[in-house]
């Protein structure tokens, strides 16, 4: 019985390379596969992902009567086990392989920021150079990366800020740490990430609101009869504090 179409199906999660688990790989039982009872394994085999991007490099391969957009490519197959006498298999073969995207959230995602900076005007919204557009609040990130098998992998093409605000609208005595909320969604077309079902994901950075100066104008020149006093009084004569 043939087994170069039964090989199971190997999945795993994007992480930029075609490597394929070793153990991940095997031969399906079954009508396709190894009968029921039979002790078959492969004995030796080598394997790679055809691509190593969620959708593939461009070119698809037939496999089961489905087009596949990306797939494991097998060589150096052979057979072991106390029936493999009863089996055969190409040295070569390509078997259904499948790559997800890797999921960006507030764990995965270390983003680089550098410290936000308004003047107090009663809102929470974030400004760079006076401007709450986010084409200009943008500029405060610097940096957005994932860490894959020990390997730092930037994503912040594939990310795109859609809103930031501050924790608070006050001063906060000049408080900065974490007080702004960074809402990032993805926009890549790589197919290699995604936010899991989320439309956005919210990271933290550094903010600070600085006190507003207010300039006191005098509408008119101040007058009183004299008194003695250096004091300032008002139309009724009071003296005027402060």
């Amino acid at each position: 019985k043939d087994l170069s179409g039964a090989l199971k199906k190997v999945t795993k999660v994007y992480d930029g390379t075609k490597n394929v688990d070793p153990l991940a790989v095997g031969l399906e039982s079954g009508l396709n596969g190894v009968v029921s009872g039979d002790t078959v394994t492969l004995g030796s085999h080598t394997e790679s992902f055809q691509s190593e991007n969620v959708n593939g490099d461009g070119t698809t391969e037939t496999i089961g009567g489905t087009a596949q957009k990306n797939w494991i490519n097998y060589s150096n197959l052979s057979l072991g086990g106390a029936q493999a006498g009863n089996y055969t298999i190409a040295s070569t073969a390509k078997g259904l392989g499948e790559i997800k995207p890797y999921q960006l959230n507030p764990t995965t995602v270390t983003l680089t920021t550098t410290q936000a900076s308004k003047v107090y005007d009663g809102t929470t919204a974030v400004k760079r150079n006076g401007s709450s557009a986010i084409s200009d609040v943008k500029n405060y990130i610097t940096g957005a990366s994932i860490m894959i098998n020990g390997n730092q992998v930037p994503v912040l093409s594939d990310l795109e800020l859609e809103s930031a605000n501050y924790d608070t609208e006050h001063v906060d005595s000049g408080r900065s740490a974490s007080r702004v909320t960074y809402n990032l969604k993805y926009k890549g077309t790589s197919g290699n990430f995604s936010l899991g079902g989320a439309s956005t994901f919210a990271k933290q950075g550094d903010g600070v609101i600085t006190k507003k100066d207010v300039n006191l104008t005098v509408k008119s020149p101040f007058s009183k009869t004299y008194d003695a006093t250096t004091a300032v009084k008002d139309a009724g004569g009071n003296p005027i504090m402060g």
